[in-house]
């Protein structure tokens, strides 16, 4: 049952029926005992609810280094999880992959790892099931990747887009979707969870999902999300297509003491902390710098890469774009002093814009590259817990 009430960032979209306030999280686990996400201890049970890509799922298949999304009851540092939603960004047969570097390619996807050792033994052809998030060329930044089995369909989480008459793409991979886009009200820009069959150049969709995000988040007062950012223009900054407000108290904190004021850039990872309104817009509060940016990664083979010029070409134009109107937002980047809002770190606060460097960064996951095996189930808890901060 979906709730008839706009979406995550004003995109339209329903979301998920109950859990109306406290806290929505998207992010990845750093820590059990309960899980840590995003620097909050989520507390759940054997009863708490549990989805994988959509499909019911069991807390004991959670693992460090997964995307979650979790609708909470309470705020603050410690909340009750009402749901857990695990959602994989790419399921399916290794194009390439490359140990040494971290770099692979599925799906026509290309990937980096962000422990590049979790990638020992891979090899092409074989499935895998990745989670993590994207950087702002749309590039897999890896922070869970596990060997399975070979399955009836693969699996891809992107965003749509449209090239052409019934051509489409997620993230830049072509799809060819059965039934038609508008029947169905998909629309470019819409985040999708697609399952089909995989040809090796395409996938041929018999399912989707639409806005698998939106939906799990449910209806929360705060949110609290990490993320790479695409873009900052005016009083809006995009991350990984998600819109958010920034306003004129909006404080910018640096993970780091010593690293002066900190100042947005494109390909930064950053948390945001923020509250949503009843049309489901959300208003940053406050950003949290999440370490440098990475170098970009190239792709590990040749396979795809005429497929996804579309999308390089829209990122090229789109910073170029940026580099000449984001100037407007930045005060002076000298501002700074101590804010109270990252209490307990002695970071330094400043509000800020983006600066036009365009490097890519690498997943700043903590544990993130820890395997599969070490995942936790409830009742089963660590006793020094990880709390990726």
């Amino acid at each position: 049952m979906l709730a008839q009430t706009s979406g995550l960032g004003g995109t339209g979209m329903p979301a998920q029926a109950g859990g109306i306030g406290g806290t929505g999280i998207v992010g990845i686990i750093t820590g059990f005992a309960s899980i840590c996400v995003n620097g909050v201890e989520v507390h759940y049970d054997a009863d708490t609810p549990v989805t994988d890509n959509g499909q019911p799922g069991q807390a004991s298949a959670l693992a460090v280094g997964q995307l979650v999304v979790v609708n909470a009851a309470g705020t603050g540092d410690q909340v009750q999880a009402r749901r857990v939603a695990l959602l994989h960004v790419a399921i399916g047969p290794l194009q390439a992959v490359n140990p040494a570097t971290g770099t692979f390619q599925l799906l026509g996807q290309r990937g980096q790892a962000s422990v590049a050792t979790s990638l020992a033994g891979l090899q092409p052809n074989q499935w895998v099931r990745v989670s993590g998030q994207r950087d702002a060329n749309g590039d897999i930044v890896a922070t869970h990747v596990q060997a399975i089995a070979p399955q009836a369909q693969a699996q891809l989480l992107g965003t749509l887009a449209q090239v052409g008459k019934d051509q489409f793409t997620v993230t830049g991979t072509p799809v060819t979707i059965a039934q038609s886009s508008s029947a169905m009200g998909l629309a470019p820009g819409a985040e999708v969870l697609v399952h089909g069959t995989w040809t090796g150049e395409r996938l041929n969709v018999t399912h989707t999902t639409q806005e698998p995000t939106t939906s799990a988040l449910g209806a929360p007062t705060h949110v609290v999300l990490e993320g790479y950012i695409r873009s900052v223009h005016g009083n809006t900054i995009d991350i990984d297509h998600r819109e958010m407000t920034l306003g004129p108290d909006t404080r910018v904190t640096s993970a780091s003491a010593n690293n002066g004021v900190a100042a947005l850039a494109r390909n930064q990872k950053v948390r945001i902390s923020a509250r949503m309104d009843a049309e489901h817009r959300i208003h940053v509060e406050r950003i949290e710098t999440q370490g440098a940016r990475a170098n970009r990664s190239e792709p590990s083979s040749s396979t795809d890469k005429d497929a996804d010029s579309t999308k390089k070409t829209a990122s090229a134009k789109d910073t170029e774009s940026q580099s000449r109107t984001e100037s407007t937002h930045t005060e002076s980047s000298t501002r700074s002093g101590s804010d109270s809002a990252s209490a307990g770190s002695p970071s330094t606060t400043s509000r800020t814009g983006e600066s036009n460097d365009t490097g890519r960064t690498t997943g700043d996951t903590g544990n993130a590259g820890r395997s599969s095996g070490e995942s936790k189930g409830p009742g089963r808890s660590d006793s020094k817990r990880d709390r990726g901060k």
